[in-house]
């Protein structure tokens, strides 16, 4: 989608970022609005605007990382302005919102108590444009998890900067972020196919479990096949009986976004990163970019 965007130099680009940012999420709210989202939506819509990851609030992400890209990395001085410009996004975002939601008339008392200025922890409300907790798809979290980025890669740059030696140390680290997007799109399958591994196991032992008569085993296969997952307590809006999400909770109940699952993504995307980097010049991804520009 931005692969036309690609001849334009770092101030257009940052300039066009900017304007996404503020423009598309209200945008998308808009049409969340108004379209009929219960029944099928269809691909294009669930790609632009209702899925997961909608385009309508990514793509100033990826416009940000092409203009940063056209930056000249190369000096110090470059990397000091990078981290401060990153400092006052990630202000403007976290504190925009938490200022929005405290100073601004019609916000919900639980919401102005609630942590979704910077946090998806605890009853999640994604109605509200002002609030900045992850994947929340608003203009505040856009501008704060930029300007994060920005300060996260200045501070990787200036380290190099003062310890030139340590290059060789934290090569693995350098691999991966030179095919970023693969390390991305990696992850990502690597969730959905332990989700379905975890939902295959879940539906095993409760086969298992329900031995009684072969009706009441048909029952509770047709009942997974309706509703997704079977689980103790969720009902039909994907809550359990405490009010959480489906998706903050493992499918015994534990959260799934562990410390080992993290160290697992990071050893073996680290892996594949080192190892590729040793054949080809790019990452996979990368390379299909590439190639369409």
């Amino acid at each position: 989608m931005v692969l036309p965007l690609y001849r334009l130099n770092a101030q257009q680009l940052g300039l066009l970022a900017a304007a996404t940012a503020l423009v598309l999420p209200q945008v998308r709210f808009h049409l969340l609005s108004v379209l009929d989202l219960e029944s099928s939506p269809g691909p294009v819509i669930n790609l632009m605007v209702s899925g997961i990851y909608p385009a309508m609030t990514w793509v100033p992400f990826v416009i940000a990382g092409m203009a940063i890209a056209r930056l000249d990395l190369s000096r110090q001085a470059s990397h000091w302005r990078l981290g401060l410009a990153g400092g006052a996004l990630a202000v403007l975002g976290y504190g925009g919102s938490w200022l929005a939601l405290r100073l601004l008339p019609g916000v919900p008392a639980a919401l102005q108590e609630s942590a979704q200025w910077w946090s998806d922890q605890g009853s999640l409300d994604y109605s509200s444009p002002l609030i900045a907790a992850p994947h929340s798809e608003t203009t505040f979290a856009i501008l704060g998890n930029t300007g994060c980025a920005m300060i996260v890669l200045a501070v990787c740059l200036l380290a190099m900067d003062a310890l030139p030696h340590l290059r060789k140390l934290v090569w693995p680290i350098i691999a991966v972020g030179s095919m970023s997007l693969t390390a991305y799109v990696l992850h990502i399958a690597a969730i959905e196919l332990i989700h379905k591994v975890e939902i295959n196991l879940h539906l095993e032992e409760k086969i298992d479990q329900s031995r009684e008569g072969i009706d009441q085993e048909r029952q509770y296969i047709k009942e997974i096949r309706q509703e997704g997952l079977d689980l103790k307590g969720i009902d039909q809006e994907g809550k359990d009986q405490e009010g959480k999400d489906l998706d903050e909770k493992g499918l015994d109940g534990t959260h799934p976004r562990n410390l080992s699952m993290l160290f697992g993504f990071i050893v073996g995307v680290s892996t594949f990163a080192v190892v590729w980097l040793r054949v080809f010049r790019r990452g996979p991804m990368e390379a299909l970019d590439h190639m369409f520009a």
